[in-house]
């Protein structure tokens, strides 16, 4: 079935739990799925909606998955967030040691031989 009416198969049931919802949930990133979700109940196309919201059709897919997996509570959970943190630890490495020409067990430090 279309994604976009099961959704609005959902909007009657859901409606008030969503202005609960919004009410609660004061942060910029959780009121934009909110209002996404909305915008698809109210029949706005996923197309009008990304340019409204300034998201990726993926992004707008998957919030909209969410919702429709887990509900309210999976929408609005935040994602974790995959950084490496080793690129940047390397780099700090060889910049120090391009400025100040240690070695990797030399710290400034003269040994006798």
């Amino acid at each position: 079935m279309i994604r976009r009416i099961r959704l609005q198969r959902l909007a009657p049931q859901d409606r008030k739990a969503w202005q609960k919802q919004y009410y609660e949930h004061q942060k910029h990133w959780q009121r934009r799925r909110l209002l996404a979700l909305k915008a698809i109940w109210d029949g706005h196309n996923l197309s009008a909606v990304c340019r409204e919201q300034k998201v990726r059709w993926q992004t707008l897919i998957y919030w909209l998955d969410s919702y429709l997996h887990g509900g309210f509570d999976r929408l609005l959970e935040k994602a974790p967030v995959h950084r490496s943190l080793s690129g940047r630890c390397f780099s700090f490495a060889r910049d120090r040691q391009a400025i100040y020409g240690e070695g990797e067990n030399d710290h400034g430090i003269e040994r006798d031989g």
